[in-house]
């Protein structure tokens, strides 16, 4: 059983669950790879930290993700297997778990070509414009081009490395420049990316969401077309994985 550098080792059991390792750790919760106590087959399991045991609002949202998640079926989504509560108060989902990496992962270690980025968004898209915006985040105020612009930040990082919006500033500083800086340009960061490619982009985090794409699929369409001629890969990168990849999301 292992632990990310400078994480405390985790509990060998959680909700019946034998626990092999924690695969991530976020503000939120901890992510666990763990035994099903009642299949043979391994499973995620995903843990509210202890100190939002007693949060009314961070649990509401917790559950709320598992209600919505466990009614998607889609090949890029993750498949919700149960959920529950343990003896001491942490709301736990338990998750199908995929082989592979993830793309963070790929990102740190110069395994993102912009091929793969552009394969990459294309098939979370085939899953967004899958399902409603509005049943996802619980309101009818949201419609897919909320999901375009998320979209565009994805494929800005998986390029370029960077955030479109600085983060090391605090979350005001952030959510200001989400709401009121221009659209930063990936020709400023990437000499390879061509005007097309910037427009897109733009047009992907436009302000007004009527000034966006309409759906994701629309975006992840124009920003492959941008790369009809694609850039030489980095010295080193993997080739793009266009074929049997998959890529699944799990919030």
């Amino acid at each position: 059983m292992t632990a990310p550098e400078g994480q405390p080792t985790p509990p060998t059991n959680i909700a019946g669950y034998r626990v092999e390792r924690v695969l991530a750790v976020t503000a939120m919760a901890t992510v666990y790879l763990v035994h099903s106590p009642t299949l043979p087959r391994r499973e995620v399991l995903k843990v509210l930290q202890p100190e939002h045991a007693n949060g009314d609002h961070v649990r509401a949202q917790f559950l709320h993700e598992a209600d919505i998640t466990a009614g998607l079926e889609h090949p890029n989504i993750v498949r919700v297997f149960s959920r529950g509560e343990t003896d001491t108060g942490q709301l736990w989902i338990a998750m199908e778990y995929v082989e592979g990496t993830d793309a963070e992962t790929a990102l740190h270690d110069g395994q993102m070509t912009p091929e793969r980025a552009v394969h990459i968004i294309t098939e979370v898209a085939r899953a967004l414009a899958y399902s409603a915006p509005e049943v996802i985040a619980g309101t009818a105020a949201l419609d897919g081009r909320a999901d375009v612009y998320a979209l565009a930040c994805t494929l800005f990082r998986l390029l370029t490395g960077e955030h479109p919006y600085p983060t090391d500033a605090g979350v005001g500083a952030t959510v200001k420049a989400h709401l009121d800086t221009t659209p930063p340009r990936l020709s400023d960061r990437l000499s390879w990316a061509s005007p097309q490619l910037d427009s897109v982009i733009a047009k992907a985090l436009a302000k007004n969401p009527a000034d966006r794409y309409p759906t994701a699929g629309d975006f992840a369409a124009a920003a492959s077309a941008a790369f009809t001629l694609p850039p030489p890969s980095a010295p080193g990168a993997l080739p793009a994985d266009r074929d049997g990849a998959m890529i699944r999301t799990c919030g």
